[in-house]
Protein backbone atom coordinates (compact mmCIF):
# COMPACT_ATOMS: atom_id res chain seq x y z
CA UNK A 1 0.00 0.00 0.00
CA UNK A 2 1.17 3.37 -0.83
CA UNK A 3 0.03 5.78 1.41
CA UNK A 4 -0.18 9.35 0.77
CA UNK A 5 2.54 12.33 1.91
CA UNK A 6 1.94 15.79 2.52
CA UNK A 7 2.53 16.64 -1.27
CA UNK A 8 -0.55 14.89 -1.98
CA UNK A 9 -2.66 16.52 0.78
CA UNK A 10 -4.55 18.88 -1.43
CA UNK A 11 -8.18 17.85 -1.73
CA UNK A 12 -8.07 17.85 -5.67
CA UNK A 13 -4.91 14.27 -4.89
CA UNK A 14 -7.51 13.15 -1.97
CA UNK A 15 -10.16 13.47 -4.30
CA UNK A 16 -8.55 11.25 -6.73
CA UNK A 17 -6.93 8.70 -4.28
CA UNK A 18 -10.55 8.01 -2.82
CA UNK A 19 -11.73 7.30 -6.31
CA UNK A 20 -9.21 4.95 -7.25
CA UNK A 21 -9.83 3.59 -3.68
CA UNK A 22 -6.48 3.03 -2.55
CA UNK A 23 -7.64 4.08 1.36
CA UNK A 24 -9.55 1.93 3.62
CA UNK A 25 -9.91 4.70 6.18
CA UNK A 26 -9.03 7.71 6.46
CA UNK A 27 -7.69 9.96 10.01
CA UNK A 28 -8.32 14.18 9.27
CA UNK A 29 -9.47 16.88 10.48
CA UNK A 30 -13.47 17.63 9.25
CA UNK A 31 -12.20 19.37 6.19
CA UNK A 32 -11.83 16.31 4.08
CA UNK A 33 -14.81 14.43 5.19
CA UNK A 34 -16.08 15.79 2.51
CA UNK A 35 -14.12 14.56 -0.06
CA UNK A 36 -14.91 10.69 1.03
CA UNK A 37 -18.21 10.65 0.38
CA UNK A 38 -21.06 8.11 1.88
CA UNK A 39 -19.02 4.88 -0.40
CA UNK A 40 -15.69 6.54 0.26
CA UNK A 41 -13.34 4.98 3.12
CA UNK A 42 -14.15 5.02 6.55
CA UNK A 43 -13.34 8.31 8.39
CA UNK A 44 -12.10 9.17 12.14
CA UNK A 45 -11.69 12.87 12.71
CA UNK A 46 -9.42 14.25 14.55
CA UNK A 47 -8.08 17.39 14.88
CA UNK A 48 -9.50 20.77 13.93
CA UNK A 49 -11.74 21.89 12.87
CA UNK A 50 -13.93 18.98 13.64
CA UNK A 51 -17.74 18.91 12.33
CA UNK A 52 -18.86 14.99 13.16
CA UNK A 53 -17.88 14.70 16.68
CA UNK A 54 -16.99 16.75 20.21
CA UNK A 55 -15.30 15.30 23.56
CA UNK A 56 -17.58 15.90 26.19
CA UNK A 57 -14.46 14.26 28.31
CA UNK A 58 -10.68 13.86 27.54
CA UNK A 59 -9.93 12.14 24.33
CA UNK A 60 -6.22 12.49 23.97
CA UNK A 61 -4.39 11.28 20.33
CA UNK A 62 -0.63 11.00 22.08
CA UNK A 63 1.12 8.57 23.97
CA UNK A 64 -0.39 5.48 25.35
CA UNK A 65 -4.18 6.45 26.16
CA UNK A 66 -3.68 8.42 22.44
CA UNK A 67 -2.66 5.22 21.05
CA UNK A 68 -5.93 3.46 22.64
CA UNK A 69 -8.01 6.06 21.94
CA UNK A 70 -7.24 6.16 18.01
CA UNK A 71 -6.76 2.58 17.49
CA UNK A 72 -10.23 2.33 18.78
CA UNK A 73 -12.04 5.18 16.98
CA UNK A 74 -10.56 3.41 14.03
CA UNK A 75 -11.94 -0.40 14.59
CA UNK A 76 -14.88 1.57 15.05
CA UNK A 77 -15.12 3.65 12.09
CA UNK A 78 -14.03 0.40 9.84
CA UNK A 79 -16.97 -1.98 11.87
CA UNK A 80 -19.26 1.04 11.38
CA UNK A 81 -18.27 1.58 7.44
CA UNK A 82 -18.71 -2.33 7.19
CA UNK A 83 -22.03 -2.27 8.45
CA UNK A 84 -23.50 0.47 6.25
CA UNK A 85 -21.85 -1.42 3.16
CA UNK A 86 -23.86 -4.71 4.37
CA UNK A 87 -26.78 -2.69 4.31
CA UNK A 88 -26.43 -1.11 0.93
CA UNK A 89 -26.23 -4.56 -0.41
Amino acid sequence: ARYPTEVDATPERFEALVAEGEPDVVVGSGLFRAYTGDDGPAYVELGFPSFLSHALHPRPYLGFWGARWIAEAIFNALLEKDEGDARRR
